[in-house]
């Protein structure tokens, strides 16, 4: 038998001993039917893709969809995505034979010595060697086990998962307008309630100095008063400030200047709570949040490498090609020419590597069930966070029912304390601090709404929402599954 016979049949049993060993690529986390926190809560199912339209503020709406157009954070996620296609482009065209032209021309100046040449009485030539080529090139390597497909594929899922950070972005962006909104809105409501203060500390103070001038109190009273002025002037100028910072981190949320932007706002978007949205299972948020998503699309990205880095020991066929059509002449005293096609067709074994193949795979297969463990993770904390959202959105909702209800005791006290002073049952101080403890339970009432709204966005954030699929084409994937 001879050697290329030989050659053929070892490697035709080894291509048919070569089977696809499988890539197990399925999470180990069981997810629960119903979500605990959800379970009495009434039925209300919000449209989580635009959440911000539940609170029916044009000026949060308008904010919101200008960062989604606007906002260099998601321009840039926008260029991973470019990124990411020229990628794919790249890899798929090495499923494709590359062809290339080839030009060539070389000459050579030389004297010879031909002893023909002498008979005739010629001792030397002054020859001219003159070498053209033009043809075309070709290289193809044939993807047999379906390395170059696997790889092809690897690109495609990963693709598709930057498009899913590019929603993951979206969903971060719209959280954060949202949440700086309400601050600057809890933060006016403060700086009033800090004036309505200061205005009540004013006139009680002009009425304690009356009265340290008719020898009715000490100076300790106008002391301890002037004391509690200077404080809130003090915190007035930092909300002020703080204001001023959180209108300028909405302007480049937004993609504006900071300088000379000024935010308007809807001062009774903070007192609406929109209802609570239900009706999400645990199992629809693996196919709603999009960093979930990513996730995914990585890890099917990571099995197609590993496949392909265990193609790696199998055989590697290719295939040159050239035509070429070349003319060599010396002088004009001899002429010879060529042309016609050139093949090449061979095939490339794996055998001695030092186990660089074997610890690719190795290393391949490490990344891929790193991002299986990251994948868990990453699901039961959004399965947390849901839940964690859901009670404390319900909690704060509570608290500041309390806190209302507090709130209005407090103010009917107020105003039945200038009743009583009229009729002379008590002093005029009794007033101004009265309502003084109102405010600070309305303060508190404000905090709390704060914090109930930024439950609320959380809640849609962990849910899923609050990102918008881009209108451009996706490739589709070229190669089989």
């Amino acid at each position: 038998m001879k050697v290329h016979q030989i050659l053929f049949i070892s490697l035709s049993l080894l291509i048919a001993g070569c089977q696809t060993v499988p890539v197990n690529s399925d999470g180990s986390v069981n997810i629960p039917a119903q979500f605990d926190n959800a379970q009495q809560l009434p039925v209300y199912n919000a449209d989580l893709s635009e959440w911000w339209r539940e609170w029916h503020d044009p000026e949060l709406v308008l904010l919101i969809e200008e960062g989604l157009s606007n906002s260099n954070s998601i321009k840039k996620a926008q260029q991973n995505i470019e990124i990411a296609k020229a990628y794919q482009t790249m890899v798929q065209a090495d499923l494709w034979p590359m062809v290339g032209l080839l030009g060539r021309k070389s000459r050579l100046n030389s004297d010879i010595e031909n002893p023909e040449l002498k008979e005739l009485g010629i001792d030397n030539v002054d020859s001219d060697l003159q070498l053209q080529q033009v043809g075309a090139l070709a290289k193809w390597n044939i993807d047999l086990f379906g390395q170059k497909q696997n790889e092809a594929r690897s690109s495609y899922y990963n693709l598709l998962s930057t498009q899913e950070m590019f929603h993951a972005s979206q969903m971060a962006l719209s959280a954060r307008i949202a949440e700086n909104y309400f601050d600057a809105i809890a933060t006016q409501y403060q700086i009033q309630i800090t004036d309505e203060a200061l205005e009540r500390l004013q006139g009680l103070l002009k009425y304690t100095q009356g009265r340290f001038q008719a020898g009715q109190t000490t100076p300790n009273e106008i002391d301890k008063i002037k004391a509690n002025i200077n404080q809130l002037k003090a915190q007035k100028t930092l909300l002020d400030a703080q204001f001023d910072n959180i209108q300028q981190s909405i302007a480049v949320l937004i993609g504006r200047s900071p300088q000379g932007y000024r935010l308007k706002y809807n001062m009774q978007s903070l007192n609406y709570s929109p209802p609570i949205p239900t009706g999400v299972q645990p199992s629809d948020i693996v196919y709603r949040r999009p960093d979930l998503l990513a996730r995914q699309k990585n890890i099917a990205s990571l099995v197609a490498k590993t496949q392909a880095a265990r193609a790696d020991l199998f055989p590697k066929f290719y295939i040159n090609f050239g035509f070429l059509d070349g003319k060599i002449g010396i002088n004009s005293l001899a002429k010879s020419s060529f042309s016609g096609p050139l093949f090449d067709v061979g095939v490339n074994l794996p055998i001695f590597t030092a186990g660089k193949i074997r610890a690719n795979i190795k290393a391949n297969e490490a990344i891929l069930q790193k991002a299986l463990y990251d994948y868990d993770d990453a699901l039961l904390g959004a399965l947390k966070e849901v839940d964690t959202a859901y009670r404390w959105r319900v909690a704060y909702e509570k608290n500041t029912q309390h806190l209302t209800k507090t709130e209005n005791i407090l103010l009917k006290r107020s105003n039945d304390s200038s009743k009583l002073f009229r009729y002379g049952e008590i002093t005029y101080e009794k007033i101004p601090l009265n309502y003084l403890d109102y405010l600070k339970a309305r303060e508190e009432t404000i905090r709390q709404k704060l914090n109930s709204a930024r439950a609320t966005i959380l809640l849609y954030q962990a849910l899923g929402g609050g990102w918008k699929k881009e209108t451009q084409n996706v490739n589709q994937e070229t190669t089989s599954k």
